[in-house]
């Protein structure tokens, strides 16, 4: 079981780059030409998630495709697919799905550590405070994750780019849910559709962010 796998459920195949050759080799011909002036980190990091990605495609039937690169840097999954990458140090992870079970899909790590001061001010607008000791997670972190993993769900449906100002993040009373409040008109039209699925979870390395759109 992943961290994201609670998450997400059984519509999801998720797949962590638990073996070290994941991060290092694997890659398809049409994968190695889109890595040309990649430093090794992001050469490591670009290794394992595009592995991940593709041992889950062969779990929802569609062995040895390539995953290539769109405009804004996200995957490109096969027409009826969804996912997403995420990584953050030496931990990496895909999420996939078909689209007749989720139309859209975000997910993001982070290390289980405060944000420094100004990307928390940047995040949440307000300087830090002591939250790390007593809920086991820095919300600044938390709120951060939970916008890459929204922004990467956005962006991947309607290729919009998505602004800190253009959402709210509130954290709900049942512990790992989350609503998301759209606060830009067109970000509410794209979203008018689908039920916007938002939860988080964590433990004493990581914290786990997936957001899924879902037709109504």
């Amino acid at each position: 079981m992943t961290g994201f796998t609670t998450l997400l459920g059984e519509d999801c195949c998720i797949v962590e780059a638990r073996d070290r050759a994941m991060w290092s080799a694997g890659l398809l011909e049409a994968e190695r030409g889109l890595t040309v002036g990649m430093n090794r980190q992001r050469l490591r990091e670009y290794t394992a998630g595009r592995n991940c990605a593709r041992a889950a495609l062969v779990h929802l039937g569609f062995p040895g495709l390539p995953i290539g690169k769109g405009s804004g840097g996200e995957p490109l999954f096969p027409p009826g697919v969804c996912g997403s990458i995420s990584h953050t140090d030496n931990y990496c992870a895909a999420a996939l799905a078909l689209k007749r079970h989720i139309a859209a899909l975000g997910i993001d790590a982070q290390s289980n550590r405060p944000l420094e001061a100004p990307l928390y001010r940047r995040v949440l607008g307000r300087s830090p405070t002591k939250d790390f000791a007593t809920q086991g997670f820095c919300e600044g972190t938390l709120q951060f994750s939970i916008k890459e993993a929204f922004y990467k769900a956005i962006f991947s449906f309607c290729q919009r780019h998505v602004r800190a100002g253009d959402l709210i993040v509130e954290l709900l009373a049942e512990p790992g849910h989350c609503a998301i409040h759209s606060l830009a008109p067109d970000l509410e039209s794209c979203l008018a559709p689908f039920t916007v699925d938002v939860r988080y979870t964590f433990d004493e390395q990581r914290l786990y962010s997936a957001v899924a759109l879902r037709e109504r």
